[in-house]
């Protein structure tokens, strides 16, 4: 799981090292206390050896305003024991915008100017549906996004609603 750090932040953008495979966005969270959980409509995305993917920007205006309304219309604004609020049903996919040829360009200045020793060009990601179990807290009573997984991704087929 990747959580956006400041220390992650490079002018503005999120870098990490990832290693070759297949990942998707599991929650978007606020102050660790409120949770949107994508498992029934996250998006995936492959990662090959040596490629530099670019994913675009996430609406995170829109997933605090999904978060809020949630938290409001079921009356779970205060946690207890600052236990995690967790949101399944309803989740709306994670929001990114579609990434241009400018932002690509944009990106490789980066990369060149703080990354100088990467060859490769950054290229858009290419995402696909997925859906994942959402797992149980380490007693087995609670339902949470994080944690103890029994099954991780699974992109959806054409033929899934």
């Amino acid at each position: 799981m990747l959580e956006a750090q400041s220390r992650l932040f490079t002018d503005g953008y999120l870098v990490a090292d990832l290693k070759p495979g297949t990942y998707a966005f599991q929650s978007f969270s606020r102050q660790d206390s409120w949770i949107l959980c994508f498992n029934e409509n996250s998006l995936h995305f492959t990662i090959k050896p040596g490629e530099l993917l670019y994913l675009g920007e996430m609406n995170s205006e829109k997933h605090v305003r999904e978060l809020e309304t949630l938290a409001i219309s079921t009356g779970r604004t205060r946690t207890r024991k600052s236990e995690p609020i967790n949101f399944f049903d309803g989740v709306s996919t994670p929001d990114l915008s579609p990434v241009d040829d400018a932002e690509l360009v944009a990106v490789a200045a980066m990369v060149k100017a703080k990354m100088p020793k990467t060859t490769v060009a950054p290229k858009a990601a290419e995402f696909g549906p997925a859906r994942f179990e959402p797992a149980s807290d380490p007693l087995g009573v609670a339902r949470i996004c994080g944690g103890y997984h029994k099954k991780w991704t699974q992109p959806k087929t054409d033929t899934e609603p």
